[in-house]
């Protein structure tokens, strides 16, 4: 698996997000903090992680991170959501539960507070999406329309004008 693509291409995700601090000790929290995200992941448990003050671990992870401890569990979490509605059925209260956010209200408020939309019309809007590029792909390899050299907005014009000719 690679966590940054061949060819200087970028890659976004959260175990990309795990490789900016140069710091051991901190690099392994957050790949600990990625397969954690249920559990309890406040500033003092993460600084008794590291043997650290809980005022030192917070300098230390904004020196090594860019970003307070808190706001990048936020970050994580919301980020494990997004993946749960887009790639599951699963119902609100248990993607919650499993990236840490608790309840489907927390969950909610996070989304609207961070994204301004709430959890179930992410997932219409993504499913929406993902179903309308689906069936346009279907259409686009379908035999009749390949044959004719016709794809997307721009075969259908050629289509409508070759049919005005006639």
């Amino acid at each position: 698996m690679f966590l940054k693509r061949p060819g200087g291409q970028s890659q976004f995700s959260d175990h990309l997000a795990a490789q900016f601090s140069e710091d051991a000790g901190l690099r392994e929290l957050q790949l600990w903090m990625l397969e954690h995200l249920d559990q309890d992941l406040s500033v003092p448990r993460l600084a008794e992680r590291l043997a650290q003050s809980e005022r030192s671990f917070a300098r230390h992870f904004v020196d090594g991170v860019g970003m307070a401890p808190g706001h990048y569990v936020r970050h994580l979490r919301l980020n494990a959501a997004r993946r749960q509605l887009e790639q599951t059925n699963l119902p609100l209260g248990q993607i919650a539960r499993r990236c840490g956010l608790g309840t489907p209200e927390t969950l909610r408020r996070s989304f609207i507070a961070a994204l301004g939309v709430a959890p179930g019309a992410y997932r219409e809007r993504f499913r929406g999406a993902s179903a309308s590029e689906t069936t346009a792909n279907s259409r686009a390899r379908s035999p009749s329309r390949s044959a004719l050299g016709l794809r997307g907005r721009f075969g259908r014009a050629r289509l409508l004008e070759s049919s005005l000719r006639r």
